[in-house]
């Protein structure tokens, strides 16, 4: 156990480390670091404590159960920073307050403010032992419970980023944000593991758990590499600075301008073919600002930027099959040359705008 927690700490410290020196340092990437920072000392906790005595051991556990409430609410408040632009809203900081109520109530036992309740732990899992009748143990298990609030409010800040970040990138698929929910997913079933795990050891009584508490150490600790490989990998998703531009809405004419000189730059310059152009590139190609462009796509052709630069990837392959017609034709080298980055994103956004698959395409061509 003391070597899985060991190796647990090194990861997540290392990750923060990593995190902090890297060159291009994001905004959100301070409440990653936070969160392994906080993930190392709890791991840590467990290793240490099987070498502290009885009352240092009390202060050990309060320590690690009150820690044991904040990686939540942190890697949330990432998830959410990474998928907005601007500021968190306030409301998004009474996420910490079940470790709030923790902090109080673990700290009061361990200091003996309540003589018949004391925190416990077998096998690396922390719950709360009551002699007497008491609403301890249950409130406990709610503040435990709550942990399972974090994942939900990810999951939707994740689903409601999606039409933002197709109206700033051509390939959604090149934001890769997949990663951020299966995270999600499996910390949910961590916490459901866990904490069913802890209610059945305080309600039922002691059960062999030495083996399983192993196996959950260990997929939180490859949890934990598979996380810091992806955060570290993760491209900011908004501007430079993180923060939301400002500019004014254009009218009926300065639309028709905007569209003009979005048409001309991806024309002339063939911007369409960068996999990761942003609708920032357009905003620097043509000097108008990406909330106009964006706005103006909108009104006049009723595409979203990543719909807009996908339909000028389709119209070049299709003047290619059709100018090779009759000819022996690699279709996937043709889509990454186009601007996609993967084969199921060129097959689905090109039968979605043909109406049948690039290889059938190619066929009725050379008839």
């Amino acid at each position: 156990m003391e070597i899985l927690s060991s190796a647990g700490a090194a990861v997540a410290f290392l990750s923060a480390a990593l995190l902090f020196s890297r060159k291009a340092h994001q905004p959100a990437d301070g409440w990653l670091a936070l969160g392994y920072v906080i993930s190392g000392l709890l791991v840590l906790s467990f290793a240490v404590l099987s070498i502290a005595n009885e009352s240092v051991a009390t202060l050990i556990l309060a320590i690690a159960a009150s820690l044991f409430l904040l990686p939540g609410p942190i890697q949330t408040l990432y998830l959410m920073r990474l998928t907005r632009a601007g500021n968190l809203p306030n409301w998004s900081y009474a996420l910490f307050l079940p470790f709030a109520l923790g902090l109080g109530l673990y700290g009061a036992i361990a200091f003996g403010l309540f003589p018949e309740t004391r925190l416990t732990t077998q096998s690396g899992l922390v719950g709360i032992a009551a002699s007497g009748s008491t609403l301890l143990v249950p409130i406990g298990a709610v503040i435990t419970l709550a942990h399972l609030a974090y994942p939900i409010v990810g999951l939707r800040a994740l689903n409601r980023s999606r039409t933002r970040l197709k109206a700033l990138w051509s390939s959604y698929a090149t934001v890769n944000v997949s990663w951020l929910r299966q995270w999600l997913w499996a910390t949910i079933a961590l916490i459901a593991v866990g904490s069913s795990i802890s209610v059945l050891n305080l309600w039922i009584g002691a059960i062999p758990l030495t083996y399983t508490v192993a196996a959950l150490q260990i997929a939180i600790i490859i949890q934990l590499f598979w996380f810091a490989y992806h955060g570290l990998q993760q491209t900011n998703l908004f501007s430079k600075d993180g923060s939301a531009t400002t500019a004014p809405a254009p009218n009926d004419k300065e639309q028709a301008a905007i569209i003009n000189a979005v048409d001309a730059a991806m024309e002339l310059n063939q911007l369409f073919r960068q996999p990761r152009l942003r609708l920032t590139n357009l905003e620097d190609a043509t000097g108008k600002p990406a909330e106009q462009i964006s706005a103006a796509l909108r009104m006049i052709h009723g595409q979203s930027f990543y719909e807009y630069v996908n339909s000028w990837r389709i119209r070049f392959i299709t003047d290619e099959l059709t100018q090779q017609r009759g000819e022996k034709v690699n279709l996937l080298r043709l889509a990454y040359d186009a601007g996609f980055n993967s084969k199921s994103a060129f097959n689905r956004v090109f039968q979605l705008h043909v109406g049948v698959t690039p290889s059938k395409f190619h066929r009725q061509g050379k008839k």
